[in-house]
C-alpha cells in the first residue's frame, strides 16, 4: 500500500496503526466533552467509546485531552506536566472532579417525588447508579418516594421491575391529570 492510499483512508475514518489497516469511528461517534461537571457518567462514555472504537490504551489520553475544556483542561495539563500519561489518569479525576457523596443509599431512601413522575425517576436513577441494591429493594424505595395518590395505585399492581414501576407511575400521573382536568 502506497503513502498516498494510507493518507486517503486516513481521511476516510481509517486509521492505520503499526502498518496495518484498522477501521474507527471517529467521523461517527462523538467522543464526549467533559466540562467538569458528572466526571462518573464522563468517564462511562469514555470507556464505552474506547470500546467501541477499539482504542490503544496509549492513544486514550491524547483523544480525551482534546475533549476537556475550561478548569478540566487546566487540571490536565497539571496532571500530565507533573506525572505524565500512567494509570493513574482516572483516579485523579475521580478526585479531583467527583462529588463527595458521604451516603447516597440515605439520599435515596430520602428522595420525594416534588414534580412530575419523570423528574423523580431521573434523581432516583442517578442515585441508584452509584449503589449495588437488588431489584426488590430498588422498587420498594422507587414506591416510597412517590406522590400518596401514585404511590398506593402502583403498589396495587406489584410491580417486579423498577421500569414497570415507573411506567404505571406514569400512567397514575396522566390519569389524575385527566381527572382533574373534567372537574
Amino acid at each position: 500500500m502506497t503513502e498516498n492510499e494510507i493518507q486517503k483512508l486516513k481521511g476516510k475514518g481509517t486509521q492505520v496503526r503499526s502498518g496495518t489497516l484498522q477501521h474507527t469511528r471517529f467521523t461517527k461517534i462523538e467522543f464526549p466533552r467533559f466540562d467538569s461537571t458528572d466526571v462518573k457518567e464522563w468517564i462511562y462514555s469514555c470507556k464505552k467509546f474506547f470500546t467501541v472504537d477499539n482504542v490503544e490504551d496509549d492513544e486514550k489520553i491524547r483523544i480525551i485531552s482534546i475533549q476537556l475544556q475550561k478548569k478540566s483542561l487546566t487540571w490536565h495539563q497539571q496532571f500530565i506536566k507533573i506525572n505524565g500519561s500512567d494509570n493513574t489518569y482516572e483516579e485523579a479525576i475521580l478526585r479531583r472532579f467527583g462529588t463527595v457523596v458521604k451516603d447516597p443509599l440515605s439520599e435515596l431512601n430520602n428522595l420525594r417525588q416534588t414534580s412530575y413522575a419523570e423528574a423523580y425517576f431521573e434523581k432516583f436513577e442517578a442515585l441508584l447508579n452509584k449503589i449495588e441494591l437488588r431489584v426488590k429493594q430498588a422498587i420498594m424505595l422507587f414506591l416510597a418516594g412517590l406522590n400518596k395518590e401514585i404511590e398506593l395505585m402502583v403498589r396495587m399492581f406489584k410491580p417486579k421491575t423498577l421500569e414497570e414501576a415507573y411506567g404505571l407511575a406514569k400512567l397514575q400521573e396522566d390519569t389524575i391529570a385527566i381527572t382533574k382536568k373534567k372537574v
